[in-house]
C-alpha cells in the first residue's frame, strides 16, 4: 500500500526586503518558515529561491497562496507600460481635472501626480449613457474602429475603457470592449464598468487606468509562476491575495491585477484579526513594520474595515480594501538632513538592495537597522536571516556621518535621535487610524509584527498609553502565515439612486438575493459548498447633497438603517443631521471559508528560562546602557513571565521589551506584553 503524501499548504510574502515563506503541514499541523532577501529586478527568483530553500517538492503542496508587490511598485516608481484610453466625447480631461477635490484642504502647495495617460493618448468616441441608465446615443462603433486603428501604430500596451455613467448601464462599453478584443487582442485591456461600480467618473476612471497600467506587468508575472507550478507537476489551487482582506482565484487575478495592490499588509491583518479572535480580544490596533513601510489597522470587535476610497501614490482607487495606513517607515528607511538643515527619517528606503550600510552591500546611507545596531538593540554577531552579515562599524560610520551634518559627535545620541523620530512617526500613524477617528487608542491592544514591528511597539506603545502589545508567534512571518488564513473573497456591488423616503425593504433585499446568487456561482465553481460560505450584505449612503459615502450594514428596517447612518456619520466626522439620506449602492461581499492554518509555539525541551537565555549585553534605552538578558525566543518556556529590559531573538524578527514593560509567553506561543511601569 502506497502511503500517502501529506498535503502542504505554502503562502510566500514578497516584500519590499525579504521574501516570507511560510509552509503548513495539514496532518502533522507543523509549520516551516524560511525567509530570503527580496529580488526587486525579478520578484519570482527570490520566490524561487526561498521554494528551493524549503527543500519541498511543489507537486506535494495542496494550496498555494501568493501575495504580490508587482503592481503596487509598478505605480510607485511609475515604471507601467504606455496605456491608451478611450473616453465620451467631451470627457477627455476628467483625469486631469482630479475630481476638484484636495486630499489637503488648505495646502495651496499641493501637487496632484501627473495622469497616468497622456493627453495625446485619450481619444473621444460619439456615445452617450445618462445617469438613470438610459441610453441617449449608441455607441458609434464605425469611429471606434478609426480610433483603435490609430492606437495600433502606437507603443500601446493596453487599453482603458471609460463612458460616462456607464455604472448604470455598460452596454456601450461591452461593445467597445468586444470591437478591442477583435481588433486589438495583444493589448491588455480594461472596461470601467467591470473594475468599479464607483457613481464618480473620476474615481472610476482612475481605478480602471491603474487597472490598465498594471496589468500588462502582474499578467506575465503570474504567468510565470502558473508556469513554474505547472512544470513542476503541481495540480493544487492557486490563490493570490487581495487588498480586500481575502484571497481570490488566479483567474480573477489576471482580469482584475487592481486587487492585488496592497495585497500582502491585507494578509497581515486579517491574521491579526484572527489572532485577536483567538485571545479575546475584541478591539486590537495590527501594526506592521518591514524592510520598507510600516503598516497600521484599527480591529474592532474582530473585523477590520473595508473602504473603497484610497488612492495608490496619489491616484484613487476604488477597488475593495482593508482600512489600512501605510508611512514611509521601516529597517532600511534612511536617516537624512535636508537642504535647511532638517533631521528626517524616510520615506526613502535602501530596500533589499543595496540595503543599510550594515549590510556591506554598497549601502552607505544610515537607516533604522542601522541606529538599531548600533544601540544594541540588534546582535551585531549574528547574521541577519541567516543569510545576511551585520557589520558593527558600518552602521556606526554611517550614523556618525548623519551626526557630521548636525554638528553632533556623540554616535549614541544620533541613533537615538533616529529612533525618536520614527517612533513619533509611528505614532502619528496609530492616532490617524484611532483618535483621529473618534476612538480612544488605550482601549486598544497592539498586534506586533514584521521584521522590526516587535522591536519598536513598547516604546510606541509607551507613548500611546496603550497597555498591551502582542508579539505573535513568527512575527516575521505573520503576513505569509496571514495568507493561508485568509479565506476566500469577492464583492459585488448594484448602483442605485434611491431617496430613503421611497425605498423598500423587499427590493433592496431582492438585489441582495440578486448579487448572493452570483458570489454563490463563483464560490461554487471555486469548490466552495454552501455551508463554507458567508455572505455580508452593506448599502452604501450619504447626504443628498454630500460628496462622500458612508458603508452601512443592512438593518431590518429602514428607520434602523438611517439611525446606523446617523451614528456612523458623527463618529466618523463628528457631526450630522437627521434627514432623508440617499442610498447609492448595494454592496455583497462573498466569501469562501477556508480552514485555518493556526500557528502555535512548538513545544520545547527547555523547562528552565536560564537555559534560553543567549547572553547578556550592554543596550541603550532612555539615554544610558543598561545590561539586558538576550534569550531564544523558541526556547523560552510557556508561562513564564520576564521584567523588562530584556530581548528576545528568533529567526526573522526581534522583540524589545522596554524598561517597565513585563514579558508573558502564553499557551500558544505569543509574546504578552504589559506596561507595569
Amino acid at each position: 500500500m502506497v502511503k500517502k503524501e501529506s498535503a502542504q499548504r505554502l503562502g510566500i510574502d514578497i516584500g519590499g526586503t525579504f521574501t516570507d515563506l511560510t509552509l503548513y503541514n495539514e496532518d502533522s499541523k507543523v509549520f516551516n518558515f524560511v525567509k530570503t532577501p527580496t529580488t526587486p529586478s525579478d520578484p519570482f527568483e527570490g520566490l524561487r529561491k526561498g521554494i528551493d530553500k524549503l527543500g519541498i517538492s511543489v507537486a506535494s503542496l495542496s494550496d498555494f497562496v501568493h501575495g504580490t508587490t508587482v503592481g503596487t511598485n509598478a505605480v510607485i516608481q511609475k515604471k507601467g507600460p504606455q496605456v491608451s484610453m478611450i473616453t465620451t466625447k467631451g470627457h477627455a480631461g476628467v483625469l486631469a481635472m482630479d475630481g476638484a477635490v484636495r486630499s489637503v484642504l488648505y495646502d495651496i502647495k499641493g501637487r496632484r501626480p501627473e495622469p497616468l495617460v497622456r493627453r495625446s493618448r485619450i481619444y473621444e468616441i460619439a456615445e452617450r449613457v445618462l445617469i438613470d441608465g438610459s441610453v441617449l446615443q449608441p455607441l458609434d462603433q464605425e469611429e471606434l474602429r478609426q480610433v483603435l486603428s490609430q492606437i495600433a501604430k502606437t507603443d500601446a500596451k493596453a487599453i482603458a475603457i471609460c463612458f460616462v455613467a456607464s455604472q448604470m448601464q455598460n452596454q456601450n462599453e461591452m461593445q467597445a470592449k468586444a470591437l478591442v478584443q477583435e481588433l486589438l487582442p495583444s493589448l491588455f485591456t480594461s472596461v470601467s464598468s467591470e473594475v468599479s461600480k464607483h457613481r464618480g467618473e473620476f474615481e472610476r476612471f482612475s481605478t480602471t487606468v491603474l487597472n490598465s497600467y498594471i496589468g500588462p506587468l502582474v499578467h506575465p508575472y503570474l504567468k510565470k509562476i502558473v508556469s513554474f507550478l505547472t512544470t513542476e507537476g503541481y495540480r493544487g489551487s492557486f490563490w493570490i491575495t487581495v487588498a480586500g482582506g481575502g484571497a481570490t482565484g488566479v483567474e480573477q487575478a489576471f482580469t482584475f491585477p487592481i486587487f492585488t495592490v496592497n495585497s500582502g499588509p491585507a494578509a497581515g491583518v486579517a491574521a491579526a484579526a484572527h489572532l485577536a479572535e483567538l485571545l479575546g480580544l475584541e478591539n486590537v490596533i495590527s501594526y506592521d513594520m518591514g524592510g520598507t513601510s510600516t503598516d497600521v489597522c484599527l480591529i474592532k470587535s474582530f473585523r477590520p474595515p473595508t473602504i473603497r476610497d484610497v488612492a495608490v501614490s496619489g491616484y484613487p482607487n476604488t477597488s475593495p480594501q482593508l482600512d489600512i495606513n501605510a508611512i514611509g517607515a521601516g529597517g532600511g528607511s534612511i536617516a537624512w538632513v535636508d537642504i535647511a538643515g532638517e533631521f528626517k527619517v524616510g520615506p526613502m528606503s535602501q530596500g533589499a538592495n543595496p540595503g543599510p550600510a550594515c549590510y556591506n552591500l554598497g549601502g552607505a546611507e544610515a537607516t533604522i537597522t542601522d541606529a538599531v545596531l548600533v544601540l544594541g538593540w540588534l546582535n551585531g554577531k549574528e547574521s541577519l536571516v541567516g543569510e545576511i552579515s551585520l557589520h558593527s562599524e558600518l552602521s556606526r560610520e554611517a550614523v556618525s556621518r548623519v551626526g557630521h551634518c548636525l554638528g553632533v559627535a556623540d554616535e549614541y545620541r544620533i541613533a537615538e535621535a533616529i529612533i525618536d523620530l520614527v517612533t513619533l512617526k509611528m505614532v502619528g500613524a496609530v492616532k490617524e487610524v484611532s483618535t483621529g477617528r473618534g476612538h480612544d487608542v488605550r482601549d486598544f491592544a497592539l498586534v506586533a509584527y514584521g521584521g522590526a514591528g516587535p522591536m519598536f511597539a513598547t516604546g510606541i506603545a509607551s507613548q500611546l498609553g496603550i497597555k498591551k502589545v502582542v508579539s505573535p508567534v513568527r512575527p516575521g512571518h505573520f503576513c505569509s502565515t496571514g495568507m493561508l488564513q485568509s479565506n476566500v473573497f469577492h464583492q459585488y456591488s448594484r448602483p442605485v439612486r434611491i431617496m430613503t423616503s421611497e425605498a423598500t425593504i423587499d427590493n433592496i433585499y431582492s438585489i441582495f438575493r440578486e448579487l448572493r446568487t452570483i458570489g454563490e456561482k463563483q464560490l461554487i465553481g471555486e469548490g466552495f459548498k454552501q455551508s463554507n460560505m458567508r455572505f455580508e450584505e452593506r448599502l452604501s449612503i450619504k447626504y443628498p447633497q454630500q460628496h462622500y459615502e458612508l458603508e452601512i450594514p443592512m438593518a431590518p428596517s429602514i428607520e434602523e438603517l438611517e439611525k446606523s447612518f446617523y451614528t456612523a456619520h458623527r463618529e466618523r466626522f463628528q457631526f450630522g443631521f437627521t434627514e432623508r439620506l440617499m442610498i447609492m449602492e448595494l454592496i455583497v461581499d462573498a466569501w469562501g471559508l477556508k480552514e485555518k492554518a493556526r500557528i502555535m509555539k512548538v513545544p520545547t525541551k527547555i523547562n528552565k528560562l536560564a537555559d534560553a537565555l543567549k547572553e547578556n549585553r550592554p543596550v541603550r534605552f532612555a539615554g544610558s546602557f543598561v545590561e539586558t538578558p538576550i534569550y531564544r525566543r523558541d526556547d523560552v518556556p510557556e508561562g513564564i513571565c520576564i521584567n523588562g529590559p530584556v530581548i528576545f531573538e528568533e529567526l526573522g524578527s526581534t522583540t524589545v521589551v522596554q524598561p517597565g514593560w513585563v514579558a508573558h509567553v502564553d499557551d500558544l506561543g505569543n509574546l504578552i506584553l504589559k506596561n507595569e511601569g
